[in-house]
């Protein structure tokens, strides 16, 4: 398994997955972001990922050592 990426807080992650993981994306529907181990989080963030735009992109990192998803809805 490859290397997570890691951030210090949940706002770097989420603008590293909006300006740099998905910058040719001009329509990104909405940004979302979980720690892993937060049942509610995780729930909040799966409704956001199904009803988003068609594409969808997410990535589990590392936020100040706890494992986190980071994701965006993209597309028309």
């Amino acid at each position: 398994m490859d290397q997570l990426r890691e951030f210090l807080t949940k706002d770097e992650a989420i603008d590293w997955m909006v300006c740099d993981y998905n910058a040719g994306e001009d329509c990104i529907d909405n940004e979302r972001f979980a720690f892993e181990d937060d049942a509610e989080q995780m729930g909040i963030y799966e409704e956001q990922q199904r009803n988003g735009c068609c594409g969808s992109s997410d990535q589990l990192v590392l936020v100040n050592g706890r494992r986190a998803w980071v994701g965006c809805n993209y597309g028309h």
